[in-house]
């Protein structure tokens, strides 16, 4: 089985029941799977110390982490602000990781940094991702697309393709009766990007015994 962490800050007060519906969704995703074992980390088990443990102990061979959270353009960030995830606090320790983060810019800078320090890959949003609650159902399932794609074997790259095509049925869907909420859709596909190894699949042969 592949070790996977699952992060999302429940607690935040803007977006915490959409994070724990994304990861809902991707906890089922995983374990219909039947191939990963799962440790959720909760906003109050966020933060760089839990980080350091985990991964310290997964990244001696392939592992997944996902989360959704805030982000900034270095970091991932928790209630509120506080880092857990960052450039200089420990982009170094996700060695072996494929990595899927929903979070406003988290894909620019901190998706590299992570890349060059042995990430596998890392797919995020390189610029803000927004929601709308009026179509909140619908942003859960564009959420976690990705995640399905790479669980069927699909490479980081075509994951991401897929899933910005995902994102175009959703803007169709909401164009002429709600254009906003349309146009929310388009800039989280434009935003969504990816770094490292983009022909990489998970691949269970090299996995955590």
């Amino acid at each position: 089985m592949i070790k996977a962490i699952i992060a999302h800050d429940n607690s935040d007060a803007e977006l915490g029941e959409f994070f724990s519906l994304c990861f809902e969704c991707t906890k089922s995703i995983l374990t219909e799977n039947k191939k990963y074992h799962i440790t959720e980390l909760c906003s109050n088990r966020l933060n760089d110390l839990s980080i350091e443990c985990l991964t310290s102990s997964f990244n001696t061979a392939r592992f997944l982490f996902v989360s959704f959270t805030h982000g900034d353009n270095s970091s991932l960030v928790v209630n509120g602000g506080s880092k857990f995830v960052s450039t200089s606090l420990n982009n170094d320790k996700f060695k072996n990781a494929y990595m899927y983060c929903l979070a406003c810019h988290a894909g620019d800078l901190l998706g590299k940094k992570i890349c060059d320090n042995g990430a596998i890959f890392f797919i995020g949003y390189k610029d803000v991702f927004s929601f709308n609650s009026i179509a909140k159902d619908d942003f859960v399932t564009t959420s976690v697309h990705v995640i399905e794609l790479l669980c069927a074997g699909n490479s980081a790259e075509k994951s991401v393709l897929k899933t910005k095509l995902e994102f175009d049925k959703y803007i169709d869907k909401w164009y002429n009766t709600n254009m906003l909420t349309a146009m929310t859709f388009m800039d989280n596909r434009d935003a969504l990007t990816i770094h490292g190894n983009k022909n990489e699949c998970i691949n269970f042969a090299t996995h955590a015994s």
